[in-house]
């Protein structure tokens, strides 16, 4: 995220109070990313201006924040922008003598959407049923501590977080894909960086039949998993605890994706 502390103007040794200089606003250039959308922001110098505050909004009078920024150049890159959305935005040149608005109405863009649009996350899904161990649930794209998923350093933007339970309760996650025309599931699975111990094993079963299963997993490993579920009715993410307890065993299906046929993976 862009950010900067407001520049100091000095002339002949003394503080300039000028009011900021006229300005109009310039290009915007959109990036389609994973998950999210960034836009490059642009527009010319103010004369006078220490620092500029860029607002985008929902509207034109940009009422309904979606983002801030405080830059010292004439230019920002705002990430995490909802895609598929007409946004407007505007900048407000600050310096001792006051502030000014960009001249005109507010600029207007529209973002793409997302590399990622054609996949559907586990995430994002209804499950049937659901357990975890340690007095845990299952949670959505965050782990235990309300923190971002990791797996080695990773981030994982979506998935699933679960816990082992400390005899051989498995842990499951349970979906019915019935009609959604589901040809593949992937993830790429290991430990959250939340523990720095622990060891899981994940398993993934199709109408009660087991399809795959990774090697017993440890920190900082990660494996990938891809199984046919083309006709499935239900499949089962499953979670088992290394077979030494359940400490530290928080398992991550990283980036679990369902994908139709004929679909390319964004991933």
């Amino acid at each position: 995220m862009t950010s900067s502390s407001c520049k100091t103007h000095r002339r002949a040794g003394r503080l300039t109070l000028d009011a900021p200089g006229l300005f109009s606003l310039g290009p915007v250039n959109t990036t389609r990313q994973l998950l999210t959308v960034s836009a490059e922001l642009n527009w010319e110098a103010s004369h006078h201006a220490r620092c500029y505050r860029v607002t985008v909004g929902e509207t034109p009078e940009v009422s309904k924040l979606v983002a801030q920024e405080m830059v010292a150049t004439p230019s920002a890159t705002i990430p995490r922008l909802p895609p598929v959305r007409q946004l407007y935005w505007k900048v407000e040149a600050i310096s001792h003598g006051g502030l000014k608005l960009n001249r005109g109405a507010s600029g207007v863009f529209s973002t793409p959407d997302i590399l990622a649009k054609d996949a559907t996350f586990a995430s994002d899904l209804s499950w049937t049923r659901a357990s975890a161990g340690a007095g845990n649930p299952v949670r959505r794209d965050r782990n235990l501590k309300d923190e971002g998923l990791k797996i080695n350093g990773k981030p994982i933007e979506k998935g699933l977080w679960t816990h082992a339970f400390n005899d051989p309760t498995p842990a499951d996650v349970v979906f019915d894909v019935r009609g959604k025309n589901f040809a593949v599931f992937k993830a790429s699975v290991g430990l959250d960086d939340l523990g720095e111990h622990g060891s899981v094993q994940f398993q993934v079963f199709v109408d009660g039949q087991k399809k795959t299963e990774s090697p017993v997993m440890r920190p900082k490993q990660i494996h990938e998993l891809t199984v046919d579920v083309t006709g499935a009715k239900e499949v089962t993410l499953r979670v088992l605890n290394g077979g030494d307890g359940h400490a530290f065993d928080h398992a991550v299906w990283g980036f679990a994706r369902f994908l139709k046929a004929g679909i390319k993976d964004p991933l």
